[in-house]
């Protein structure tokens, strides 16, 4: 019997209803590959035990390419007309991941509650400069979400790049959160002690972000819920500008 790969409704909501149960790992990279291809490139990701979901999208202007994986198995991967009803289909997935995203970071913070220790005079002022510039660097962020949904709005071709991370590394099992966009990069860690290690980089006018020289790297302990909502809250304004118009 011969298997086609061709995009079908039917295969992508079967793809879909897989998202309805919880992972262990979610990712999700916007416009870091494949730009010389398509005007825009998604690639979302999860884990789940030993299997690994993959979807890809590549938008052109009147045709999107979909490319759906599960454990190993190539699903569809074919171009697709950019119909109304498609891009419904397909933002109904993005919202669905972004909510994933977000109660998974959740539950990887409550699952990690624990008697925390004391901490220095120092390192709380270190944790409340850190809490600080999150703050205002992730409200910078918010207005250059805005600025770009608006020019989405009005047909432009400016594009949202970043990076969303969160769960338990499959590599080294670290458990993390974490956004790029744009020229930041925000990760929180979660230690074995329940604190967690803050760190944000800001590659400003560079091209790459330069590790060993972070603009924060503090240990959050009496903030833990406040640092992370501050993060959860720019997954609205980014959804904004990932869905296809």
């Amino acid at each position: 019997m011969i298997f086609s790969k061709k995009y079908t409704h039917q295969k992508f909501e079967k793809f879909q209803r897989e998202f309805i149960s919880k992972f262990s790992w979610m990712a999700f990279s916007a416009n870091n590959t494949r730009l010389d291809e398509f005007e825009e490139y998604y690639h979302f990701e999860a884990h789940r035990e030993s299997n690994v979901y993959q979807l890809q999208l590549g938008i052109k202007n009147t045709e999107i390419f979909i490319e759906g994986w599960i454990a190993g198995k190539c699903l569809f991967s074919s171009f697709a007309e950019k119909t109304q009803e498609n891009a419904e289909i397909i933002n109904k997935f993005i919202h669905q991941f972004l909510m994933n995203w977000r109660n998974l970071s959740i539950e990887l913070l409550t699952s990690s509650e624990g008697e925390l220790e004391n901490q220095s005079s120092a390192d709380l002022s270190l944790q409340h400069r850190g809490f600080e510039w999150l703050k205002a660097s992730l409200r910078v962020l918010e207005e250059a979400l805005k600025n770009l949904k608006e020019d989405r709005i009005k047909g432009g071709d400016l594009v949202f790049q970043g990076l969303l991370f969160t769960g338990q590394h499959p590599t080294n099992q670290n458990k993390i959160i974490r956004l790029r966009a744009f020229n930041l990069d925000i990760e929180l860690l979660i230690l074995k002690t329940s604190k967690l290690q803050l760190t944000c980089l800001n590659k400003k006018m560079n091209d790459h972000f330069d590790t060993t020289k972070p603009e924060v790297s503090a240990i959050i302990s009496t903030k833990r819920n406040e640092t992370l909502n501050t993060i959860l809250e720019r997954l609205e304004p980014i959804g904004s500008v990932i869905l296809l118009k």
